[in-house]
């Protein structure tokens, strides 16, 4: 192993987004906070958190507990009574790892269960709290089972669409009301895998070799924190850390340019941008000399915590290798909306938002994207290190009562305030179906089909309409039933 220790650096504003916001790796050891902590012998979980654009300015949640659930075993993964906080919309186009945890009980399961305290929505500068179902306890349930395999890590990837569960009302004491329209999709384990949005993971680097080094959310001995920083939420996450490989990698200064991997040292804070079918693709080995879980592959390695800004492109790279930038308006506090964005020839990253790498005719002006980078507040610039092309936000709404289900046409009809609507679905559409479970639970099935639809369900249709067909093409469809 080669160590080197270096002065310690790690930007305030950064110290600041950590107490507040939850987007980066929490790793937790398994005992910690875990109702699992009992069972041996099993395999471990990773869950990864994810949202797409939204146009609100945070949608800020609070998880208390997750649990998995079959028919004879039931687990929890994650515990926490005070919650842990998430602005799910620092999450646009981008994972982050919720939790991992070990020892969990093997066999199938068919559930995931979210317990939620509070939902926050700060919109206009006003701060709403919509009520959540189920008394904030969300089953859900993919289409098949899902198994933990002693010795390997189950992976799975909750999508929270803000923009498609959060929806403006006239009238009533609330502003807002939550339905929640949630996708889980299986990364790993003995079932097909789907392929997961772009990893971002943020930690302490503790030990460096010359093709990898370990990042782990404790800072390594010997490095003294600035005086205003509360260690207190490193004791609850453990001491497991997540090897990360650096061939091809582009490495970033505290200034957002391009810089060697020498130049990073023991005890400096990155940020880690990973291929999402890398994540945890060995089996555990955890040991007390090196407590890691698993592997992922670096597309970018920034030194300390990057600002990620969604918006539209304006303008083609210019000789400079700039481009205008146009942030959305949706409360990410930067005024003016109009920057500039420097990349840099061989080490800003490209990507869809799987994570397939693109060449720079992709970045094309009118295209939706998130920059991920340092911003330059007097200069209005922002050096970027990592782009991610997002699809269109904010498809249009249709909201009734199905009339009619034709499932040999993968079609329904919607009445909308009387007027009957056509609605086509094909293979790339998500439909959620949510009931009312057991216990007062919010039971969602995030993978239902055409032919799970009743006549007389209340249903929401995110789509566009197509003037060939004369029907709504949907992209989402979320229905109620008996709630």
């Amino acid at each position: 192993m080669r160590k080197r220790k270096r002065d310690w650096r790690f930007p305030l504003a950064a110290v600041f987004f950590l107490l507040i916001v939850f987007t980066g790796i929490i790793l937790l050891a398994g005992c910690s906070g875990s109702g699992s902590s009992s069972n041996t012998g099993g395999g471990s979980v990773a869950l990864l958190l994810t949202d797409g654009p939204a146009p609100y300015e945070s949608v800020t949640v609070t998880v208390t507990k997750v649990e998995l659930i079959g028919d004879t075993v039931r687990t929890t993964i994650f515990s926490d009574p005070a919650g842990k906080e998430v602005d799910l919309l620092d999450l646009a186009g981008q994972s982050v790892l919720f939790t991992l945890a070990t020892n969990v009980p093997e066999g199938p399961y068919e559930k995931i269960r979210l317990t939620i305290s509070d939902l926050t929505v700060l919109s206009g500068g006003m701060e709403y709290h919509p009520h959540i179902p189920g008394n904030g306890k969300l089953d859900l349930n993919p289409r098949t089972s899902f198994s933990v395999i002693p010795g390997e890590t189950l992976v799975i990837q909750v999508d929270i669409d803000c923009e498609k569960s959060i929806h403006l009302i006239e009238t009533g004491s609330e502003k807002f009301v939550f339905r929640p329209v949630i996708f889980v999709d299986i990364l790993s384990g003995a079932r097909p895998v789907k392929r997961g949005k772009l990893l971002r993971l943020e930690g302490f680097v503790t030990d460096i070799s010359e093709d990898s080094f370990l990042l782990c959310r404790r800072p390594p001995d010997g490095v003294i924190l600035p005086m205003d920083f509360e260690a207190g939420p490193f004791d609850s996450w453990g001491e497991a850390c997540v090897q990360v490989l650096v061939n091809g990698t582009s490495f970033f200064s505290l200034s957002g340019e391009p810089e060697k991997y020498d130049d990073i040292g023991v005890g400096e804070f990155v940020t880690v941008f990973a291929i999402p079918e890398s994540l945890f693709v060995i089996e555990d080995v955890e040991s007390p000399e090196t407590p890691y879980r698993g592997r992922v592959e670096a597309l970018t390695v920034g030194e300390g915590h990057l600002l990620t800004l969604r918006g539209i492109v304006r303008s083609p790279l210019d000789e400079n290798d700039a481009l205008k930038f146009e942030i959305h308006p949706d409360g990410q506090g930067i005024y003016p909306l109009d920057i500039v964005v420097q990349t840099f020839p061989e080490a800003t990253k490209l990507t869809d938002r799987f994570g397939n790498l693109l060449d720079e005719s992709a970045l094309v002006p009118l295209t939706y994207a998130s920059v991920s980078g340092v911003f330059h507040a007097d200069l209005l610039t922002m050096n970027g290190e990592f782009i991610v092309l997002l699809s269109p936000p904010y498809a249009f709404k249709h909201v009734g009562t199905i009339e009619s289900v034709d499932p040999e046409e993968n079609s329904f009809t919607l009445n909308e305030n009387g007027t009957s609507t056509c609605v086509a679905v094909d293979g790339e559409t998500r439909i959620i179906l949510a009931v009312s479970a057991g216990g007062g639970a919010y039971e969602v099935h995030v993978d239902a089909g055409v032919d799970d639809l009743l006549p007389g369900d209340n249903a929401i249709v995110f789509g566009r309409d197509n003037p060939v067909s004369g029907c709504v093409d949907a992209e989402a469809i979320f229905v109620e039933r008996g709630l």
